[in-house]
């Protein structure tokens, strides 16, 4: 299954509701040979625009190395307007909806997220045609919670809360805050993971946001479940780590569209 992926093939799928979106990935991680310096990885969908088929199955990536603390703010508006172009390539046409789910961020470098990163998306977008204007939705994901949810079922008895629980509502201070649990497990407690939206509040509703946030988690192919993150911020870690911990520089743009790092 690996190599079926590696060489550009497609194991499942699930069905996401909106046409011709296309679903980005982002995170960071450090370069073990050059302690000041840190790998910044991309990666988007190519595919998301046909009626009644699978939709986010293959994808574009990315990476750069860059200064430490300087995480996308050189690159990201290059490699927006890559990926764009190679979905218009693929599809005959430039997606309608973008979703950008960014990990690999502390709470101080939020403002840098909305204060520069959005920015550079949207110069992207004006790069590619001067008159496009997609719905950007840009969400953060967090991975490292202190939160705990827990239910009780018909006998009183305290449990875990079932896969696909989202939260919203009482803990979350602002209107596109949410906890989304994905995983389950045999011992111990779950560890939801914690998601702001950051810009395009207005595209979407949140239960939808949520539904399809839950359903990217199911993308992952080294991995026949879910996972704690959607599958495109976990295909950006893989590749930051091997870029970081192994190249240390970008990989060959022959492979930009494989999953040769799985």
């Amino acid at each position: 299954l690996q190599v079926n992926c590696k060489l550009g093939g497609e194991l499942w799928g699930v069905t996401i509701p909106p046409r011709n979106i296309m679903v980005v990935g982002m995170d960071v991680n450090k370069d073990t040979s050059r302690k000041d310096y840190s790998v910044a990885a991309f990666v988007s969908s190519m595919n998301g625009t046909q009626e009644n088929k699978l939709s986010c199955t293959r994808y574009f990536s990315r990476c750069a190395l860059q200064a430490k603390g300087q995480e996308f703010v050189d690159t990201l508006q290059t490699f927006m307007k890559d990926a764009l172009l190679k979905y218009q390539e693929k599809n005959g046409v430039l997606p309608d909806r973008v979703f950008v789910y960014r990990d690999g961020i502390s709470d101080g470098q939020l403002n840098t997220v909305s204060e520069y990163e959005v920015p550079q998306m949207r110069r992207a977008f004006k790069d590619v045609n001067e008159s496009y204007d997609p719905k950007l939705s840009v969400i953060l994901v967090k991975k490292r919670s202190n939160s705990r949810f827990f239910m009780k079922n018909d006998r009183n008895d305290v449990m875990n809360a079932p896969m696909g629980t989202a939260i919203c509502d009482k803990v979350c201070k602002f209107p596109g805050e949410f906890y989304l649990i994905s995983q389950s497990t045999n011992q111990g407690t779950v560890s939801p993971t914690h998601y702001v939206v950051i810009e395009g509040m207005e595209h979407l509703d949140m239960p939808k946001m949520q539904t399809i946030t839950y359903r990217f988690t199911h993308l992952y192919y080294n991995w026949p479940g879910q996972i704690r993150v959607p599958a495109q911020c976990q295909y950006a870690a893989k590749l930051s780590r091997l870029v970081g911990e192994t190249l240390h520089k970008p990989h060959a743009s022959g492979l930009d569209e494989l999953l040769f790092y799985l």
